[in-house]
């Protein structure tokens, strides 16, 4: 039976990468602000380097997400950062617009975040990773994945030292998949009816971004419903029972997902609860949301049979 169960984890994930993939294909929105140039066939390296990245501009309002290349077989921190440029199209040194989790290494693959950050469409923005020249991250050289081909319109790849910014080679970008979507200005009414205060959303934020992605399924389930967010408000919205249900249960387990982002212990005590609102919300959901809440349940159920965390948290 245990070998029935995981068979039919594999599965279900497989499928869930596959639905993935065929929604970034078919949802035009996305695709319009997207900046696709991976996988990498170089690597930014350079001996001395205080920072590394490559800039964009810009043709949506927010910066969804991004997921750069990483190669690197020792030890070493960096932290991922989103700079302005200034008027001659090299980053800024500050300020930081946006600083994410930090990237250790040995590591060696793609890894996504998500900054929400507000963009001007038609300006040139950086993205990359800091060693300790802009933010207080005590890191060293981490090899960042680049292109020699010159994939991204009027990008760069860039370095610092302790003079400033020093371009790569006109042809060389960095190597990234960066989607930028439209203002969804709908979101922030669910948000107010979600979260008392901003405080709230930043916690899940930073749940998300120091814990949640950390974890291949946290990743896989993010990407889901950000490809799906239109879908996913669209339920919450025309069903206020199902809003009502989710703000109540967002209050009541923000103390155990603020003890996670602590690196303490987090204790979830209405499993039930959350298991009954996911089955609500799949009713309610076209296949791919209805598909991501019946896995999630399914993972929580056994998470909680076998007594292993969910995701950091302790369901009971």
């Amino acid at each position: 039976m245990k070998h029935g169960r995981y068979f039919f984890r594999l599965i279900t994930i497989f499928t869930l990468k596959v639905l993935l993939i065929a929604l970034s294909l078919a949802t035009s929105p996305v695709l319009a602000g997207v900046i696709d140039t991976l996988p990498q066939n170089c690597s930014m390296a350079t001996s001395g380097s205080l920072a590394q990245g490559g800039t964009f501009v810009a043709d949506d309002e927010i910066l969804t997400e991004f997921t750069i290349q990483i190669g690197q077989s020792t030890e070493e921190t960096a932290r991922p950062i989103v700079l302005g440029t200034t008027d001659s199209g090299a980053p800024t040194t500050g300020p930081v617009l946006w600083e994410g989790p930090d990237v250790t290494t040995p590591f060696d693959g793609e890894i996504t975040f998500f900054p929400d950050l507000p963009l001007t469409v038609g300006e040139r923005y950086f993205i990359g990773l800091d060693y300790g020249f802009l933010t207080s991250v005590d890191g060293g050289i981490v090899l960042l994945g680049c292109r020699s081909d010159d994939p991204i319109p009027d990008g760069q790849a860039w370095r610092a030292f302790a003079d400033g910014w020093d371009p790569f080679s006109e042809n060389v970008d960095i190597a990234a998949r960066i989607v930028m979507t439209p203002v969804q200005q709908s979101w922030q009414g669910a948000y107010s009816e979600l979260f008392d205060d901003q405080s709230d959303l930043d916690l899940l934020r930073q749940y998300r971004d120091n814990f949640l992605i950390r974890k291949e399924s946290g990743r896989l389930y993010t990407k889901l419903l950000y490809r799906s967010s239109e879908e996913a408000l669209e339920v919450l919205l025309t069903n206020p029972k199902l809003m009502l249900r989710a703000e109540k249960l967002i209050e009541a387990n923000k103390d155990a997902v603020a003890e996670v982002v602590s690196g303490n212990r987090g204790v979830i005590y209405n499993t039930d609860e959350i298991v009954s609102f996911l089955d609500a919300y799949a009713r309610k959901s076209s296949a791919p949301l209805k598909l991501l809440a019946i896995t999630v349940k399914r993972e929580m159920l056994e998470k909680q049979e076998q007594g292993e965390p969910f995701l950091g948290l302790e369901l009971h």
